[in-house]
């Protein structure tokens, strides 16, 4: 007995540790020979050597954190492939510690690739701590594509502190991407504070711009913006319109009702995709509705099926209900055999 409870507080030692400290558990493990290898090349004269081993790094079976300091490092290289592998890589060990040289790097960067894979690393990491410089750095930032990729992170981290920043983008901003990527995060980001520059965004010239908001406004759940969706249910854009029906049902609203049903079997699937989610906000489960998503879920298109199932939990419709009818089989009528002819001789 006595040996077996010491065999159990040994082993409960031993991975107790583990859990509490990965870090310190890793390194009483022997690094492997492909990431050693991998490090020492990092280090090489060789270019294609450095670019291939900060490569080699990120792949599953060969990320140690040990690697993370040569890593970081690496961010630093005179080349712009060494140094956006060695971001991608650090992007998959997701270790917080890596944030602020990730941020460092990304100010003083000058290579749009590099730019977007450190941003994207950040992504990963998931550490909020990125956000005030992020802000900074976008104030800053020219560059249309890297000033997107830092919206989408900060719609990804539900970014408070970069709501002021998204608004006046979304009221200002010459590019229709990154007003419609601002009204996009800021759906995601729900703050009451963008409400009314939402609402002032349904006037935008350019249709993306009046789509994404119209699912903010929906997302942010203030019914005060109904009022200011409805005449959008009019619209020439059969998308827009379902969108806008959505984002109704979303409120309270079933105005768009009539909408949803109507282009439920339209011939676009991004159309057919914003009609049944309208059906599924809106709470009805009539007869219209029930063969709507029965139809629905026999899409060929996986979007239109997905969200039908979807709908049809949200309306409680039980799957025997859009379940296909099978047709009843007619009965064939059994034909007299023909006598053969006797051939004359």
């Amino acid at each position: 007995m006595k040996v077996k409870v010491s065999l159990a507080i040994m082993l409960a030692v031993v991975f107790g540790s583990a859990v509490l400290c990965p870090r310190a558990f890793c390194e009483e493990k022997k690094m492997g020979d492909e990431v050693k290898s991998a490090l020492k090349d990092l280090k090489s004269q060789d270019v294609n050597a450095r670019i291939n081993a900060a490569a080699k790094l990120g792949e599953r079976q060969n990320r140690d954190p040990r690697a993370l300091p040569d890593l970081l490092n690496a961010l630093k290289d005179d080349n712009a492939i060494v140094r956006q592998n060695a971001a991608d890589t650090i992007g998959n060990f997701r270790d917080k510690s890596a944030t602020g040289p990730l941020v460092e790097a990304l100010k003083k960067e000058t290579d749009n690739s590099v730019k977007v894979s450190i941003i994207v690393a950040l992504n990963y990491v998931k550490d909020k701590e990125c956000i005030v410089p992020l802000v900074e750095i976008f104030q800053k930032e020219k560059t249309e594509n890297i000033r997107i990729n830092i919206i989408q992170l900060f719609g990804s981290f539900r970014a408070e502190q970069a709501v002021q920043e998204l608004i006046k983008s979304l009221g200002k901003d010459k590019s229709s991407r990154i007003r419609a990527g601002s009204a996009r995060a800021l759906g995601f980001i729900a703050s009451p504070l963008a409400v009314k520059p939402l609402i002032k965004a349904l006037e935008d010239t350019d249709e993306t711009v009046v789509m994404n908001a119209i699912e903010a406004l929906g997302t942010a759940g203030d019914r005060s913006a109904a009022e200011s969706i409805k005449p959008l249910l009019g619209s020439k854009n059969a998308r827009l319109k379902c969108i806008a029906a959505a984002a109704l049902g979303k409120l309270g609203s079933a105005d768009g009702f009539a909408v949803a049903l109507g282009e439920a079997g339209n011939a676009d699937p991004k159309v057919r995709v914003a009609a049944i989610e309208a059906l599924g906000n809106m709470g009805k489960s009539d007869e219209a509705v029930i063969k709507a998503i029965a139809k629905a879920l026999e899409d060929t298109d996986r979007s239109v099926v997905r969200v039908a199932e979807t709908a049809r939990i949200n309306l409680g419709i039980i799957p025997e209900q859009v379940a296909p009818q099978e047709q009843p089989q007619k009965e064939q009528k059994i034909q007299p055999a023909v006598k053969e002819k006797k051939q004359g001789r």
